[in-house]
């Protein structure tokens, strides 16, 4: 938790990393705040980010904590970023903490891999495992109702529905596992 007291921001060194830029796993980060009293005033966070940009953010009030949820609308770029804490009172009374230094982390590009297939490239491949395992089970069930067909001489309309429903439910399963990148039945 980061501690604003004595008009100075004290961030641990665990609480610099504030996120991901991209990152929308919303993360929470809790301000302990001694003065002035959070009940008295509305808190807003102010963030100045490497390229001059800034953002503010309406921080929530829970006792004595204010909670800053931070979305990826909030993270402009990566970098070092400056944040800083305004507290307004409802007589316009207007409270600063000073400046203190965060850290967003930068992800990989995805746009500069050059050797290993692209995450769609894999799932383009999984869909199209899963449509082969599904057409080769739709002709074993069509080639089943066949020979059904062939040894009885007839099947009544009744009973083909039975066997296309129960092969649609054993068909379903695997092919979810299967694109989940399970595989639950032998290649």
């Amino acid at each position: 938790m980061i501690t604003v007291s004595r008009r100075s921001i004290i961030i641990p060194q665990e609480e610099r990393v504030i996120g991901f830029y991209g990152d929308n796993n919303e993360k929470i980060i809790g301000f302990n705040i001694a003065e002035p009293p959070v009940r008295n005033y509305s808190y807003v966070l102010y963030i100045e980010f490497s390229d001059g940009r800034t953002n503010s953010v309406l921080l929530e009030k829970e006792n004595n904590i204010c909670i800053w949820q931070v979305k990826a609308e909030h993270i402009l770029s990566s970098g070092v970023a400056y944040i800083q804490i305004k507290a307004i009172s409802q007589n316009d009374e207007i409270w600063h903490s000073p400046k203190a230094t965060v850290e967003i982390c930068e992800s990989i590009d995805e746009t500069n891999a050059q050797y290993s297939p692209t995450l769609l490239q894999q799932l383009d491949d999984r869909i199209n495992e899963v449509n082969d395992y599904a057409d080769t089970y739709i002709t074993n069930i069509t080639q089943q109702i066949t020979d059904q067909i062939d040894l009885s001489g007839y099947v009544t309309e009744q009973q083909a529905q039975n066997m296309i429903n129960n092969s649609i439910d054993e068909l379903v399963l695997p092919l979810n596992r299967r694109l989940d990148g399970e595989y639950p039945y032998p290649d």
